[in-house]
């Protein structure tokens, strides 16, 4: 596209910029035939004319901003949600619930990406489940804080929360290495896997929901 062309569009871009989004995405049929330009239409300069790809671009962003905004909502409720169901049922069967939760969100994500993207609010759907799901990193601090008497408490929260991102150090490597190989579906199988083992290691923890802390005895 020339700088004129952009130029002509910035005004509407920094006057309302979500309508001209949403009257991109209304259009989408009609943009989506004609982007099938064939690589011989070139313009009067010889090159191929991109007119269309800045909403192109702005199509792109828009579904992203959605998704991105349909799994922080489910986040959010999920967070609010988590301490409700946790001392209804007990911490471990709500840490389990959430992270098959997310585990199930991300295999849709993993392996059957070509048919969410076809179906934009399955898409979406999926992403708000994924959000619900990782609410349950609001609960961590409780549930550390249960397992561990008063005297030593706050030093084994600290040590716990510290080795735990050094060991997320190798987390990008760890991905890198199963993308290089598998593609997405690797690298997304990643977190999947943890997800279902941490479902799995909870149920290892006593369960504390009507633990009394003030009676918990430090080790002798």
């Amino acid at each position: 596209m020339t700088r004129g062309r952009w130029a002509a569009h910035v005004p509407q871009l920094t006057a309302s910029p979500r309508r001209h989004l949403d009257g991109i995405h209304q259009r989408r049929p009609e943009a989506a035939r004609l982007e099938g330009v064939q690589a011989g239409d070139r313009g009067p300069a010889g090159r191929r004319d991109h007119v269309l790809q800045p909403a192109r671009v702005l199509l792109c962003l828009h579904e992203q901003l959605r998704g991105a905004e349909d799994r922080l909502r489910g986040q959010l409720l999920g967070m609010m949600a988590f301490g409700v169901i946790a001392d209804r049922h007990g911490r471990r069967a709500a840490f389990t619930g959430y992270s098959l939760l997310t585990a199930a969100a991300i295999y849709g994500l993993a392996f059957h990406w070509h048919a969410l993207l076809a179906q934009p609010v399955r898409f979406w759907a999926v992403l708000f489940a994924m959000g619900l799901g990782s609410g349950c990193t609001a609960g961590f601090g409780a549930l550390l804080a249960e397992l561990f008497p008063t005297d030593v408490r706050n030093f084994a929260m600290g040590t716990t929360y510290n080795c735990a991102r050094g060991v997320q150090l190798f987390a990008p490597v760890l991905v890198g290495f199963f993308v290089a190989r598998h593609g997405l579906a690797g690298g997304l199988g990643v977190p999947m896997v943890l997800a279902v083992l941490t479902a799995a290691w909870v149920w290892t923890l006593p369960e504390t929901r009507t633990r009394d802390l003030a009676a918990i005895a430090a080790p002798r």
